[in-house]
């Protein structure tokens, strides 16, 4: 199979999976809902019509229950591709290389859903604030944002079955990504934008954290999981970081590793208040320290107290 060849089957089978699988009907039908509830919210002037036009904003849902399915949603274009792609012929190392590349664009697929998603998602949090605080122009300003980011998505949408390269620049051109150092949050200090949490849970795997899990509420957000135990059998010891939204202050809670004699005296949380930034100049660099001396002590890479030490590297 010459390179052209290779290339031809791989968009036309992602140009296919985009046309037939579910996913993608499901996520245009819930932005057509959007997109008329939002018109329905731009004529009212007082901000309780709008959060009713919105249905109580049912769409956040909807965003979150797609991004947390984000793998099977992978799998399952995988398996659609894999029926549709049996004709394909070549030898085992290029049919490898054909099943590897479809892997990647189908995950590139589902991150660019969750690209403009995530945004929709973080700038309805940004709406349903400015409600509750009664704030009807910061709400109208919010709500045009919102329906360009809805036509920028149908744009990508429209675009995935007919020329990926268009689709593609649809994604790089839309106001999402002009914004995208905000949007990113390279802090790690707007617990209401799912990129941060998911930044977060990544960071924590990283050091070992296992069965982590994001969770949204309407009074806090963070992410939560377990440290301890690399092989998962035993449990392990519970930790989450959050944001109080009432102290405005991020917090680690964290349980004692009865197991490990580092983890021995009293536990307390972490607090990091990013009106101070006395140490660490941002609650990234707060938590990666944090983690680096907790897995330190799992790794019996450090046999100090890890109180004492988080203290005494002002990790307090």
């Amino acid at each position: 199979m010459n390179q052209k060849d290779f290339e031809k089957h791989v968009h036309e089978a992602i140009k296919w999976v985009a046309t037939e699988h579910k996913f993608f009907d499901d996520l245009s039908v819930d932005l057509q809902l959007l997109k008329r509830d939002i018109a329905l919210a731009q004529e009212k002037s007082e901000v309780r019509d709008i959060k009713r036009a919105l249905g109580d904003f049912r769409y956040i849902g909807k965003a979150e229950k797609r991004f947390n399915n984000h793998e099977k949603h992978v799998e399952d274009f995988l398996n659609k591709l894999r029926e549709h792609e049996l004709t394909v012929s070549g030898s085992v190392h290029e049919i490898q290389q054909f099943l590897e590349r479809l892997h990647t664009e189908a995950a590139n697929l589902i991150k660019d859903s969750s690209f403009f998603e995530g945004k929709i998602k973080e700038l309805l949090l940004h709406l349903r604030d400015e409600i509750k605080d009664h704030e009807i122009e910061q709400a109208q300003a919010t709500l045009m944002e919102v329906e360009r980011l809805i036509e920028d998505a149908e744009k990508w949408i429209a675009a995935l079955p007919v020329d990926l390269k268009r689709a593609k620049r649809v994604v790089q051109e839309a106001d999402v990504d002009k914004s995208a150092d905000e949007y990113k949050d390279p802090n790690l200090e707007d617990f209401r934008n799912l990129h941060t949490l998911e930044q977060i849970k990544g960071l924590m795997a990283t050091h070992n954290m296992y069965y982590l899990r994001i969770w949204q509420r309407e009074e806090n957000s963070g992410v939560s999981g377990l440290f301890g135990n690399p092989n998962k059998k035993e449990g392990g010891a519970a930790i989450q970081v959050w944001f109080d939204p009432k102290r405005k202050i991020m917090q680690i809670d964290y349980a004692q590793l009865i197991t490990n004699p580092a983890f021995s005296g009293p536990i307390f949380p972490r607090h990091y208040n990013p009106q101070w930034r006395s140490k660490y100049p941002s609650f990234r660099a707060y938590l990666t320290h944090f983690l680096e001396i907790i897995d330190d002590a799992v790794q019996r890479k450090s046999s100090e107290n890890v109180s004492g030490r988080l203290e005494r590297e002002g990790v307090v």
